[in-house]
């Protein structure tokens, strides 16, 4: 995994990594280790009162795979090789971005019409 993602080193974990770069962008967020056993050292997620995002690491390429949850419902989500790029999705989710919002922000970030009806409530 060092070779592909070369600010983890030998001990770092995704978590500490995340940690460091949100706090240098100046966002006061935890970082948190993912739930998944199995995940310690290659997952992350930030829990908010109603939102939370995850990252997790690919195996094969460098990627950073993030989803963006709120009330309990994924409603968006994107790769990028960018550790920078995910910080700032995850800044703007957090910090209550509309899905619109967050992906003019963070062009890598994808999501359906059926979650921005489930933003505007009118989801059934």
């Amino acid at each position: 995994m060092a070779s592909i993602y070369p600010e983890l080193g030998r001990n770092e974990t995704l978590q500490s990594i995340l940690q460091t770069a949100v706090h240098q962008a100046g966002h006061g967020l935890d970082v948190l280790p993912e739930r998944a056993p199995g995940w310690w050292r290659s997952g992350a997620r930030v829990d908010g009162d109603s939102r939370t995002t995850n990252v997790l690491l690919g195996i094969a390429e460098r990627a950073f795979i993030v989803n963006f949850w709120e009330r309990g419902v994924m409603l968006a989500k994107g790769t990028t090789t960018s550790l920078d790029a995910v910080v700032s999705a995850i800044g703007a989710w957090q910090s209550g971005a509309a899905l619109a919002r967050l992906k003019s922000a963070c062009p890598f970030v994808d999501y359906s019409p059926l979650a921005e009806a489930h933003e505007r409530g009118d989801e059934v």
